[in-house]
């Protein structure tokens, strides 16, 4: 399985409370290969103009800190710069060798 593009796992701490506001607590940036897969994609007509949500999944050599992390603070940069919030990560197929990392983003067409 080639791993041939270079993606940022980027992984956000628990924040904390300031005076009652939400500070958001510090990233930790891994950068891995992976393999891209594509997921898709869907198209949404709304006011502002049409929404396109893209999917992606990548997998990656098992980390242990991507498989345990909260996925409400994990996103993906990929090697274009495009920000992806993921979705889910889940153990391949060969058992603690790789992860797959599921994500979405959405971008103005």
């Amino acid at each position: 399985m080639p791993l041939d593009r270079r993606i940022t796992v980027r992984l956000q701490a628990e924040g904390t409370r300031s005076q009652g506001e939400y500070v958001p607590g510090p990233v930790t940036e891994y950068p891995v290969w992976a393999q891209q897969q594509l997921a898709g994609s869907s198209d949404t007509v709304t006011e502002q103009g049409v929404v396109v949500v893209a999917q992606r999944r990548w997998i990656v050599r098992y980390v242990e800190v991507f498989a345990t992390h909260p996925i409400s603070r994990m996103t993906v940069d990929d090697e274009h710069g495009q920000r992806w919030n993921v979705e889910n990560v889940q153990e391949g197929r060969a058992r603690r060798r790789f992860l797959e990392i599921e994500a979405i983003a959405r971008v103005a067409a």
